[in-house]
């Protein structure tokens, strides 16, 4: 149940611990800075290319590499020519080229939302190249109302449902020829989950379906995803798409090679049981649409990722459809408490690998982010790369090579020194995973049976300041707490909303003083956690196990996340004088979480 965190609040400070959560999975870039008299779109920490005034526009031409005048790229060395008919392909749970396997190393490429960002488009191929990259990410997508500012008009593709912007698909016609030149292979993900650009929000507009905030909440997603006016409108896309011709080359996009895959949407996940069913079926229909227009190109789910046991069975059961040719999820470890040493790191990879294999799918990693500010982060690229390549993963896309004059920790600006240890180690593996085609090992399968849970950070404190027979408990000073993910969740403005929440599997644990003998009563305000706020339904009941030093003294069907929780009271028996360790924790496999909210006191008192 998470959305935007606060530095200040009823709760206090904590950080959210989740491994990649709803659009968690970098710090947030700058929001476009926009002339006067416009309005700049609200912040948001998705993929953003975000745009800038011209006062604050980058002088792109004085800063890119000499190769952009060359009339002939150089091509990429780890990789054959794109020619005619020589599609990538899957077999054996590998990645083939005619008979040849192919494993990648590449990046994401902001080359389409912004004028400095097209105009750096072959700046920005060079560098990969010259980085030993042979595989690029690129977002096919924008959406925006008839009223839209005229920042994000211009680099729409498409302005209402039927308004289709010409210039914006003759872009991404020379993304395409420009990337062919340079032998490089061209991922195209066709919407995004969030709202940046549009994606799922806007489609949820046009639908008559209007998002509360920017984003489509769970319960939103659920309906979106069940939506056949939703589908009509993304599949309307997705033709004009597949079925164009390209204007640069001649080739229409289903024939060309260089599209390595189509990815149905950017960092989709599913969170109610509901919506996890909806996910599933909404990847099959469109995994098989696609496949129907481009036979001859791979097809991927765009998912997020898992960071709980819940997610990581839907993570499976996606990539399980016949219609989708691989696994990928996006990564950005050092945000998981869990991996704290390269030793834990090898385990995150070792598992997602294991996976991908059970599945007889290759595995890509959609996106890679080591923020450039945090340290060794060209150590753990490293390690990260070198473990990749020995279990079999087939593919690795860092996050992201953009034009400099951009806020984003994880990018890597190519036209400044500042990335060069970063691309080193990009360069010297991709000869790795060049060579990895034919001697990799793969990770066992047997890996991570058991949930591994994060130690939360809180805020130790002895409860014991009883006033009137009452012991009001701060949730946020817990002694111990340990889920799969946790944090506190406070919004400006919201302070019903606050709550201390632990996602998946897992306990929290306070300590309390008392000073005489009598039976005590645990009254809290509780139910399940789903990311996002509410959204439950029935079926996303918990169970959750009360223990005093150990012992169990209760346990109680809690309340589906509906973002408020419901007041409940926990006997505790009969306690005598002194400290205790009061537990709260989930009962069920794979774990539906808790969430503890500050609406109300949480308190002990005499019974």
């Amino acid at each position: 149940m998470r959305a935007e965190l606060s530095s200040v609040g009823v709760l206090g400070v904590l950080g959210v611990l989740g491994v990649l959560g709803p659009s968690t999975s970098r710090a947030q870039p700058s929001a476009p800075t926009t002339a006067v008299g416009t309005s700049a779109p609200p912040s948001r920490t998705a993929n953003t290319e975000s745009t800038t005034s011209a006062s604050t526009t980058p002088n792109v031409a004085s800063s890119l590499p000499t190769t952009t005048l060359a009339s002939t790229p150089r091509a990429t060395r780890f990789a054959p020519p794109i020619e005619p008919e020589r599609f990538v392909r899957v077999a054996d749970g590998r990645f083939v080229i005619g008979d040849a396997p192919f494993s990648f190393v590449g990046a994401n490429v902001a080359v389409t939302h912004s004028a400095p960002h097209r105009a750096s488009l072959e700046a920005a191929l060079d560098a990969v190249v010259a980085d030993g990259g042979t595989v690029i990410r690129v977002w096919a997508l924008g959406e925006a109302p008839p009223d839209a500012p005229a920042w994000r008009r211009e680099y729409a593709m498409r302005i209402g449902p039927e308004g289709w912007v010409e210039e914006s698909f003759v872009h991404l016609d020379r993304v395409l020829f420009e990337a062919r030149r340079r032998g490089l292979r061209v991922v195209v993900v066709l919407a995004n989950r969030w709202g940046d650009y549009g994606g799922f929000s806007e489609l949820a507009r046009w639908a008559d379906m209007p998002p509360r905030d920017r984003d489509l909440s769970p319960a939103e997603l659920e309906r979106f995803l069940a939506c056949e006016r939703c589908d009509a409108l993304f599949d309307a896309h997705v033709r004009r798409l597949i079925e164009r011709v390209n204007t640069r080359s001649g080739v229409a996009y289903r024939d060309d090679p260089t599209v390595l895959a189509w990815e149905l949407v950017n960092e989709v996940t599913a969170t109610t049981a509901a919506g996890e069913r909806a996910l599933v079926a909404w990847v099959e229909r469109h995994a098989r649409r696609v496949r129907e227009l481009a036979p001859r190109q791979l097809v991927s789910a765009g998912h997020l990722g898992w960071r709980t046991f819940r997610d990581r069975a839907v993570w499976r059961a996606v990539h399980a459809s016949p219609s989708i040719d691989y696994a990928d999820l996006h990564a950005y470890p050092r945000r998981d408490p869990r991996v704290r040493s390269l030793r834990d790191l090898h385990a995150w990879i070792d598992v997602r690998a294991a996976d991908a294999r059970a599945l007889g799918k290759p595995l890509v990693i959609g996106e890679l982010g080591f923020a450039l500010s945090e340290p060794d982060s060209a150590r753990w690229l490293d390690a990260f790369l070198q473990r990749s390549r020995r279990v079999g993963v087939a593919g690795v896309l860092l996050w992201i090579y953009r034009v400099s004059g951009y806020r984003d920790p994880y990018a890597v600006h190519f036209d400044r020194p500042h990335a060069r240890a970063i691309r080193r180690v990009l360069a010297r593996n991709a000869q790795g995973f060049f060579s990895a085609r034919l001697t990799s090992t793969r990770a066992p399968s047997h890996l991570h049976d058991e949930p591994e849970l994060a130690r939360c950070p809180g805020r130790p404190l002895l409860q014991d300041g009883w006033t009137d027979e009452r012991l009001v408990i701060d949730p946020s000073r817990f002694s111990l707490a340990r889920f799969e993910a946790c944090g506190l969740h406070v919004r400006e403005g919201a302070p019903e909303e606050a709550h201390l929440w632990g996602a998946g599997e897992g306990f929290v644990e306070w300590r309390i003083r008392v000073r005489r003998r009598a039976r005590y009563v645990l009254e809290a305000t509780l139910s399940t956690e789903l990311p996002g706020l509410g959204g439950g339904a029935p079926e996303d009941a918990g169970s959750l196990r009360t223990r005093v030093d150990g012992t169990v003294v209760d346990e109680r069907t809690l309340l589906p996340d509906d973002g408020r929780g419901r007041a409940e009271a926990i006997p505790l028996g009969e306690l005598a004088p002194g400290v205790h360790r009061v537990r709260l924790e989930t009962v069920e496999r794979p774990g539906r979480g808790l969430a503890v909210y500050a609406r109300a006191p949480m308190l002990v008192r005499v019974e």
